[in-house]
């Protein structure tokens, strides 16, 4: 099949603009328009994530990419469309429909937030698809995170005091747009929202709890590894030295050895990897 005309594409997308305050004709137009685009040139590195349990038309990254573009500029020009058009786009039964909505769920005005948190409590439910989940919270938290850091990481708070495992680890995912967020500064508190999790450390949020600490490792070290140092000092289950184990290699060679003895002197043996730095 013929590769994706740039010019064409733009042009379709512009026509496509016209009906962004008309959510139902907007994304009755947006599915003819994917339908037009489906498969062509498909390869998997060049699409967008493909979500396992929603259907999709797998069209190539760069078509979303150019509909993300002029989006970002409508939901500029036209800020209280956006909310209207992010629910019609998720009501529809495909994927990449969802990713749109999710896009521009990130960027509806927080006047007031509620208005965004209650979509991503609705649209993030346990058990659904977990890369659409990562991208919703990935996209539509994109202002909350960025206008409002406190807010969310309350709303993340409110899925790790759930009683249900599911929600937990909504709640600790919910954390990983954050700490990946170069703009977002507020780290901090988020070392006190994983402690419980750690020193009790159930092996169903292994995962979930290894991705943080390695995220957190990435963006700041130094706090990482005074963090660690404190949990190690007061004394850890077995996972969550397992846990750490697994962690060195994140770190330099100096935080590694510091680390190790601490391990050592709770019990925790090294494994044959973790002298790389």
């Amino acid at each position: 099949m013929p590769a994706v005309q740039l010019a064409r594409l733009k042009a379709e997308i512009q026509d496509l603009s016209w009906q962004f305050a008309n959510p139902a004709e907007y994304s009755q137009g947006l599915r003819e328009l994917l339908e037009r685009y489906a498969d062509r040139v498909y390869r998997p590195s060049e699409t967008q994530p493909r979500l396992k349990r929603v259907q999709g038309f797998r069209v190539p990254a760069l078509v979303l990419n150019q509909i993300e573009l002029e989006l970002e500029r409508l939901s500029r020009e036209n800020p209280g469309a956006s909310l209207l058009l992010a629910e019609a786009l998720w009501k529809q039964p495909y994927a990449e429909s969802h990713l749109l909505a999710a896009f521009l769920l990130g960027r509806a005005p927080l006047s007031p937030p509620e208005a965004v948190l209650e979509r991503l409590r609705t649209w993030c439910q346990a058990g659904e698809d977990a890369q659409l989940t990562a991208e919703v919270l990935k996209q539509g938290s994109a202002r909350l995170r960025r206008e409002q850091p406190e807010l969310w990481l309350q709303f993340a708070r409110e899925w790790l005091v759930v009683p249900q495992l599911a929600y937990q680890k909504l709640g600790l995912r919910a954390l990983l747009p954050a700490i990946a967020d170069r703009e977002f500064e507020n780290l901090p508190p988020i070392y006190p929202l994983i402690t419980p999790f750690l020193k009790g450390n159930p092996a169903a949020i292994q995962d979930e709890l290894h991705e943080i600490l390695q995220a957190l490792a990435r963006r700041s070290p130094n706090e990482t590894v005074f963090f660690l140092r404190q949990l190690l000092n007061l004394g850890l289950p077995a996972n969550s030295l397992r846990l750490i184990r697994r962690l060195l290699p994140a770190f330099s060679r100096e935080y590694q050895a510091s680390l190790r003895s601490l391990l050592l002197a709770a019990g925790s043996p090294p494994t044959e990897n973790s002298h790389t730095g």
